[in-house]
């Protein structure tokens, strides 16, 4: 049935362009100022991988239901008060990604308690459904943000013109095993998953992490997203987010995360670079060292209103005392194996067409990814189609 309302909108999409442009949804209900909202977004996915054996080189492909994400979301007392459900509904698990709720206590101060994503980026906090190519880089993937439960102090993330922050305290443990998965390949174990409705992992030891993020917006612009829909003239938002684990668990944590980024907008063009800094503490001394290095650059033009082409670079380095202390961690270890891969890259780039903007759209992009040592090449192709409502 999913699929076939997927296919559904996109035919009504490109039948019936001008319609469709005006958007659609979401389904919300209102009383005086109080509202309650349900929404959805949808992702049909094909993909052909090209990987680089040892042998000899091997071909997939599939078709998946990469994301089904209903979220209801309700506003209360004159919208001070604020509540997000938001679940991972697929094929063969449902997830709980966010729920928290919030209060404002004024145009710049905002408070939100829950299950949510930890302010590490404003490249991060925006949605998977807002990206300019199929998915997230390696590098954010490595680095994180990813969800955790805790308290937040916020502006609200609309701020279109000056300073704008975001700082919390958090439990330390990732509610997903998606991102900030830097040190768990690094020293070769898996990632619980305690977000896993159907099959949730034990609970963690709790250790405080804090996260923050300051930065600054020149001209109007929310920077929802990366890609220049909006169009105009110059437009520019530059921040720094710093993550410190007070106790880091060996193996599956960063002891601090820095990360300078920026995003620049015009006339349709647009360029986004994040930079990666991951700390970690040794289990040979405890000693806290640089361990990792990473970073994400890419531009994108639209064109025609509806059309847009978009090239990323990403790479991730990990830093020879990293391994080494990995190595031996793992030689104390029961069916541990460090890994022994010093750089990743990957050279990507897609085109988009936006038939109702992000609401409905269909994503290619096609990537080489790298890996060193050993000159390992593998390609991969991916096509997406989008719903949002």
């Amino acid at each position: 049935m999913l699929l076939r309302a997927l296919l559904a909108a996109a035919l009504v999409a490109v039948a019936n362009p001008a319609q469709a442009a005006d958007g659609f949804g979401p389904l919300e209900l209102k009383v005086g100022q109080d509202s309650l909202r349900f929404a959805f977004m949808g992702q049909l996915r094909f993909t052909f991988d090209d990987k680089d054996g040892a042998d000899e080189r091997t071909q997939t492909d599939k078709f998946t239901l990469q994301r089904v994400r209903p979220v209801l979301e309700g506003k209360f007392l004159d919208k001070k008060l604020q509540f997000k459900l938001h679940l991972n509904a697929g094929p063969t698990t449902i997830e709980l990604l966010d729920m928290f709720v919030g209060y404002t206590f004024g145009p710049r101060l905002m408070l939100r308690v829950g299950q949510q994503k930890t302010p590490f980026t404003r490249h991060r906090q925006g949605s998977f459904a807002r990206l300019t190519l199929v998915d997230w880089s390696p590098a954010v993937r490595y680095f994180g943000a990813e969800r955790q439960i805790g308290a937040m102090l916020h502006d609200g993330y609309k701020s279109e013109d000056g300073l704008e922050y975001a700082v919390g305290v958090f439990t330390g443990v990732n509610a997903r095993s998606g991102f900030e998965r830097g040190p768990s390949k690094v020293y070769g174990v898996s990632l619980p998953n305690p977000s896993d409705l159907a099959n949730p992992a034990a609970p963690a030891h709790l250790h405080p992490e804090l996260v923050a993020r300051v930065g600054y917006h020149l001209g109007k612009d929310t920077f929802a997203s990366d890609s220049d829909l909006e169009g105009g003239p110059l437009r520019l938002t530059t921040g720094l987010s710093v993550a410190w684990d007070v106790r880091p668990e060996v193996a599956r944590d960063f002891a601090v995360r820095l990360a300078p980024e920026v995003t620049v907008k015009a006339w349709g063009w647009s360029a986004t670079a994040v930079g990666y800094a991951g700390f970690f503490e040794a289990t040979q001394g405890g000693k806290v060292q640089l361990g990792a290095l990473g970073m994400f650059a890419q531009t994108a033009y639209r064109f025609l209103e509806r059309y847009e082409v978009a090239l990323r670079y990403s790479r991730v380095d990990v830093l020879d005392r990293m391994r080494t202390d990995a190595a031996a961690w793992a030689a104390t270890q029961t069916g541990v194996t460090a890994s022994t891969t010093e750089a990743q890259q990957e050279f990507a780039a897609g085109v988009n067409i936006y038939f109702v903007d992000h609401q409905l759209k269909w994503q290619n992009d096609i990537a080489l990814l790298t890996t060193a040592p050993g000159d390992r090449q593998d390609v991969e192709y991916r096509s997406q189609l989008q719903v949002m409502f």
